[in-house]
């Protein structure tokens, strides 16, 4: 039984009685290759644990028990949970979790999960960074919160592989003249590539738009090479940057970080930086040297 098949798809559905909850943004994978990839970018090994968000019906789930030391399978619908006791039924490595992968329950769950892994301290205490790979096709309206909680909370995994929106996944590996406040954000904590793009008929139900197969290296990114930088003061001094995109940098952080124009004039001077830049057509150097001349 082939769970990219959409005969068996419908199959499945059919026999629970449900539908494609497109609230949920409930997308069946009807391509096999795209797992392929997924797997080739995640680099899944005997000794990694995974958290897979969103299973579904399980077929990238099966994929990655077949690899993985073990899984953990966050999946929000009842409806699905109930499929994967089927169609996961025989894989012992694999946990399902019903429940939000943003609410504090998982966060619980996942947690003493990890420890009888033997990979936190102690039970419910926060696991180390690195401990956990995620891999997982992402219901598409949690795509930034999601990235939000697992790039900057204590919970991080050593790498994402992710299967998003296309549009999302451009706006996260965007460089200078196309930088926003997300591809930055990104971009301070890991490193993001575009692996493959996936057109929308390769799902069931069809959805408006195409995906793409993106993967974030935890182990890179700005922040990882330069440790002196704080993460809280960079992210005020973006934000304030990208307060209004028909500003300047110059009004934006002016108004935004409460320095006089005099005073910001001078500093963006000494950094060799225009009061007429845009915050979207500074590179991360620029970011860096932004940040010193202001901390100075």
């Amino acid at each position: 039984m082939s769970l990219t098949d959409l005969s068996t798809i419908q199959s499945l559905l059919a026999a629970h009685g449900l539908r494609p909850n497109r609230q949920l943004g409930q997308n069946f994978l009807i391509e096999s290759s795209v797992l392929d990839h997924m797997m080739a970018s995640a680099d899944i090994g005997p000794d990694d644990l995974v958290l897979e968000v969103g299973p579904g019906i399980g077929c990238l789930t099966e994929v990655l028990s077949s690899r993985a030391k073990a899984v953990f399978a966050c999946e929000k619908d009842p409806g699905m949970t109930g499929i994967l006791a089927v169609t996961v039924k025989s894989l012992n490595n694999v946990r399902v979790f019903r429940g939000d992968v943003l609410g504090t329950e998982f966060r619980t769950a996942f947690m003493e999960w990890l420890h009888k892994q033997g990979k936190s301290s102690a039970k419910g205490e926060s696991a180390s960074l690195g401990q956990f790979k995620i891999v997982s096709n992402l219901p598409y309206q949690i795509t930034s919160f999601f990235l939000r909680t697992f790039l900057s909370g204590d919970l991080r995994p050593s790498s994402m592989t992710l299967l998003i929106q296309k549009e999302v996944a451009e706006r996260i590996v965007a460089g200078p003249g196309d930088h926003s406040l997300l591809s930055l954000s990104v971009q301070f904590y890991g490193s993001p590539s575009i692996i493959v793009e996936v057109p929308k008929t390769c799902f069931y139900p069809v959805p408006k738009v195409d995906s793409a197969v993106i993967h974030i290296d935890l182990g890179a990114g700005y922040g990882h090479d330069h440790p002196d930088v704080e993460p809280k003061k960079m992210f005020r001094l973006m934000k304030c940057g990208f307060s209004s995109k028909r500003k300047t940098l110059y009004n934006n952080l002016s108004s935004g970080l409460g320095i006089d124009k005099e005073v910001l004039k001078n500093k963006l001077d000494r950094a060799n930086l225009s009061q007429f830049r845009r915050a979207q057509e500074l590179s991360w150097e620029e970011w860096g040297i932004l940040y010193q001349a202001l901390a100075s």
